[in-house]
């Protein structure tokens, strides 16, 4: 079993090296996405170089968002987790906006896979980690979302009063039809 994962994150990465021309701006080609399945085949396979992991992180942040624009959700979802996987307990200070939109990915895909009681575990983290508000405000919209899809209106409407007091305008949550 372990040679097994072994041979397929072997084979993951002897393809990405064939495969990876593109820049960041630049779509993943479809033989990258073969290779990072290679990867995810090898599942809890350790990397010890940092470079190499933030560079798979990377990847796999790539094609999770790949994979929402194409409406594949499972599959984004699975990218991101791999990708947050890599980032190991030093990603944050290796490098801080990588981890950021990691775990701002994977908070939108856990709302689009309707797993709402996983979003607050990477809201938080991004809170905790974020520069500053507008580093957050992307996963206040995303917990907003997710406590309007689940019924839960009036924490969705308490949100949106924090958020806006938060970016200096004043609203009354008491407005008269």
């Amino acid at each position: 079993e372990k040679e097994l994962r072994s041979y397929h994150f072997s084979i993951g990465l002897q393809i990405l090296k064939k495969a990876i021309h593109t820049t960041q701006a630049e779509p993943l080609s479809l033989v990258a996405f073969i290779a990072l399945e290679q990867i995810i085949m090898a599942k809890d396979m350790t990397v010890p170089d940092p470079k190499v992991r933030m560079s798979l992180a990377l990847l796999f942040l790539r094609a999770g968002k790949h994979s929402i624009q194409v409406a594949a959700f499972p599959s984004a979802l699975s990218y991101f987790e791999r990708g947050l996987s890599f980032l190991g307990e030093d990603g944050w200070e290796l490098n801080h906006e990588l981890s950021l939109r990691l775990h701002e990915s994977m908070c939108h895909a856990c709302y689009l896979n309707a797993l709402p009681d996983r979003v607050p575990a990477y809201t938080d983290m991004v809170i905790s980690h974020a520069d500053d508000f507008m580093d957050q405000v992307k996963c206040h919209h995303i917990t907003m979302q997710t406590l309007a899809s689940t019924g839960n209106f009036k924490n969705a409407f308490d949100k949106f009063f924090e958020v806006m007091k938060q970016l200096g305008e004043e609203l009354s949550p008491n407005v008269d039809p």
